[in-house]
């Protein structure tokens, strides 16, 4: 059996697209108290503003407006936590937003998960606000930290 620390970090992120929201909403449901259904994952993707990637490891969605972005979720799947995943998914996202005149990206995230802040502010996010019981748990609510990278 493989390490976690073993693990291959190559990714094969292909576009999100219809017919992939229900392996995104069953990989959304590891991750999340409160999932997005696959009819959530339509809906956003009919949008002309959201973009995003999926492969077996992870998934990313974004909303891009001209020249600002917002990270809508990233969520990775469990058997591939802490090996490095998300930062590489968050350096595709960053390769793309480069490609594509993107000076500003945004997300909030919940003040429980220390894991994803740490690895938001490893990857030059920093703090711009709260948001006060933004996030519906098993247990009530919990704040969100809203944080930006300027590129």
């Amino acid at each position: 059996m493989l390490q976690k620390n073993k693990i291959s970090l190559s990714l094969t992120p292909v576009l999100l697209t219809p017919a992939f929201c229900e392996a995104a909403a069953a990989l959304h449901q590891t991750s999340f108290d409160c999932p997005w259904s696959k009819e959530s994952f339509e809906s956003l993707l009919s949008l002309p503003t959201t973009i995003g990637w999926i492969d077996e490891k992870a998934l990313l969605v974004c909303s891009k407006v001209i020249d600002e972005m917002e990270i809508l979720t990233l969520c990775v799947a469990p058997c591939f936590r802490r090996t490095g995943v998300a930062e590489k998914f968050l350096d595709y996202l960053f390769q793309y937003a480069a490609e594509k005149g993107v000076h500003r990206l945004f997300l909030e995230v919940s003040v429980q998960n220390t894991a994803a802040g740490n690895l938001y502010d490893k990857k030059g996010f920093r703090p711009i606000g709260y948001r006060k019981n933004y996030y519906k748990t098993k247990a009530g609510f919990c704040d969100a930290v809203c944080m930006e990278k300027i590129f």
